[in-house]
């Protein structure tokens, strides 16, 4: 069971990452609106999100969680619009 302190630091973690998310979308709402070809922009966002994630963890580890990606992706986990059958 969580502490109360750890169940503070989760609900933390879990806003920091809705306003990150937030901010994402703005940015990416503002490079469309000014013409950015979203092809573009999903190539460069995957470019800067990797290489954030192989300076912060390493390449092996960024290369085993990309190894997970197509699985994650099938199972539904990027979906935000399913469609209804």
């Amino acid at each position: 069971m969580l502490s109360a302190e750890a169940a503070k630091d989760d609900g933390g973690i879990e806003e920091q990452k809705r306003v990150a998310l937030e901010y994402i979308r703005d940015a990416w709402q503002d490079a469309l609106a000014h013409g950015v070809d979203p092809d573009i922009l999903v190539n460069a966002a995957l470019f800067q999100a990797f290489t954030d994630l192989v300076e912060c963890y390493g390449e092996t580890p960024v290369a085993d969680f990309a190894a997970k990606l197509p699985t994650k992706i099938q199972r539904g986990d990027f979906t935000i619009r399913r469609k209804v059958q």
